[in-house]
């Protein structure tokens, strides 16, 4: 309750002291309503979920997004700011997966330093708010919807339990879906302050891309903006976040095989 009373208050006291819309109708049709869109859903599954987007739908909301941001920074730049950060700490909070579309967005309208401090922060408290609502609200779903992947997770995080920073950075290199991570890992014994640094370094690799993404948004307007051409721009970061995940996992052994070796050394003195 006092993370969601937390985030109402906030949002509520900036849309109390929201200024005007600007003029010429850059805005009519940007609202919260449109962020479903701006998750684009793969064409096989287009006719079982119709409140999300496609590819085009995604890019040209991520486009009216931009345009009125930008139009609202110019008189209004801490509102814009400070409405962008609620926003990211709700979807995160609630674990909808519309962050991809809001990092891209960030690039676009505030600057690199910036837009990587507003959604870092965005994933870490986001994150710790899921974990938090996860922890007294979501066992029962997620048992009765993703029950196998629940308890593979359990028996990995037990199995890591004396590595879990390394096997919380891996999570976030990993294709494992991070909404997933965050609402299971206080129902599989995942403790906050591991998740939390695990969480933070195992990000900044892909919003900093998404920023980056973003940065050409501004750069070239909607021509030369595509969602479908920057999913493709998008592997040779995936190729490294595939190799990156090898790091943890590497040290993860390294730290078991020492172990073995001093227990073992230590039963031989015995």
């Amino acid at each position: 309750m006092a993370c969601v009373s937390s985030l109402a208050v906030g949002l509520a006291t900036v849309m109390a002291y929201a200024p005007p819309a600007p003029a010429g109708g850059v805005c009519d049709n940007v609202s919260i309503r449109l962020l479903p869109k701006l998750i684009p859903t793969p064409k096989f599954l287009a006719p079982y979920l119709p409140f999300l987007g496609t590819d085009e739908t995604s890019t040209q909301g991520i486009i009216s997004m931009w345009k009125c941001a930008t139009e609202y920074q110019k008189t209004n730049w801490w509102f814009v700011l400070f409405f962008f950060e609620l926003t990211y700490l709700s979807l995160k909070s609630f674990a909808i997966p519309a962050t991809f579309a809001m990092c891209i967005l960030a690039g676009a309208i505030f600057p690199l330093w910036l837009s990587q401090l507003l959604t870092s922060t965005g994933e870490v408290v986001g994150s710790s708010m899921c974990y938090a609502l996860s922890s007294v609200m979501a066992k029962p779903m997620l048992e009765r919807w993703a029950a196998d992947k629940l308890e593979d997770f359990r028996k990995k995080a037990h199995e890591e339990r004396d590595h879990l920073f390394l096997f919380n950075v891996f999570l976030r290199l990993s294709p494992f879906p991070n909404w997933l991570i965050n609402a299971s890992s206080p129902i599989v014994g995942n403790p906050l302050p591991q998740f939390v640094l695990g969480t933070f370094f195992g990000t900044q690799l892909s919003i900093c891309f998404l920023a980056q993404g973003g940065s050409v948004l501004k750069t070239l307007g909607e021509k030369g903006f595509s969602i479908t051409q920057m999913t493709k721009d998008m592997l040779p970061v995936a190729s490294a976040m595939f190799f990156l995940q090898f790091i943890p996992l590497a040290m993860i052994r390294h730290l078991k095989r020492k172990k073995e070796e001093k227990a073992a050394a230590l039963h031989k003195t015995e």
